[in-house]
């Protein structure tokens, strides 16, 4: 079984019973291991608060925004919808979700309107009748984001980044890339058949547990920018890949 997804609390602490109401209705998600809520009163005494949400919003993979006017006036609560903006960026499967407790001005705040937000079409929470109608569609709409999330595989940019940069020895600062100069080595099977890059490929592609491949050859010779180079190729082709360096274990 997956581990549980995190889920992030964002709200004013003047919409505690909002919060309440909407962890009431998530509980099944926690019973059944979907996700693993936190929100700022987990704090243990003494503990830096400021670094705990940060360190809390890094690692989680949903974000709820509890959006009340309450909210919308907490320079706390905006920081926290700014913070989690630029770390959707970095961390692409994170996932953000609003959600309209009381009727509010949530439309202009910058990037809310472009989020599908919660309950449907941002009917506020307080408007349904009854109100317990407005979390079930809130608590079905989590629950849908939280088995997308399971399902997206995707790599963050830092890492993408890093596995496509060449260690080059050059007085130009500017980064270099493998889309930049990376050269297809030739690739000789034991057979001594030479195949082309497309050929290599595909006969990965049909290769099935327990069979494996070894790509082997001198020092400096491309060995592990050519591993780098199919995995974003299979990575842009939307196939989960899994690629480990085993210098850094």
């Amino acid at each position: 079984m997956q581990d549980p997804l995190n889920l992030f609390y964002s709200y004013s602490h003047a919409d505690k019973d909002h919060r309440k109401e909407l962890e009431k209705h998530l509980t099944l998600l926690v019973r059944n291991k979907i996700i693993n809520p936190w929100y700022d009163g987990k704090i243990t005494a003494g503990s830096l608060w400021e670094n705990e949400i940060q360190e809390n919003l890094k690692k989680t993979d949903i974000v709820i925004f509890l959006v009340t006017p309450n909210w919308l006036s907490s320079q706390a609560c905006l920081d926290e919808w700014d913070e989690a903006l630029a770390l959707q960026k970095k961390q692409p499967n994170k996932v953000l979700i609003p959600i309209i407790a009381t009727d509010c001005a949530w439309r202009d705040l910058v990037e809310m309107p472009k989020k599908l937000v919660l309950p449907s079409d941002g009917k506020p929470v307080t408007q349904w009748k009854p109100k317990d109608s407005a979390w079930l569609n809130v608590y079905e709409g989590i629950k849908k984001a939280a088995e997308r999330v399971k399902k997206n595989f995707c790599i963050t940019n830092d890492f993408k980044k890093s596995i496509a940069t060449i260690e080059f020895c050059s007085t130009n600062s500017n980064e270099i890339t493998l889309e930049d100069i990376f050269v297809f080595p030739n690739l000789i099977r034991y057979s001594n058949k030479k195949n082309s890059i497309e050929e290599h490929i595909e006969n990965l592609e049909k290769l099935t547990y327990p069979t494996h491949q070894f790509i082997h050859g001198d020092s400096q010779s491309g060995k592990t920018k050519l591993c780098a180079w199919m995995y974003l190729e299979t990575y842009r082709q939307k196939k989960p890949i899994i690629y480990i360096d085993l210098s850094q274990i």
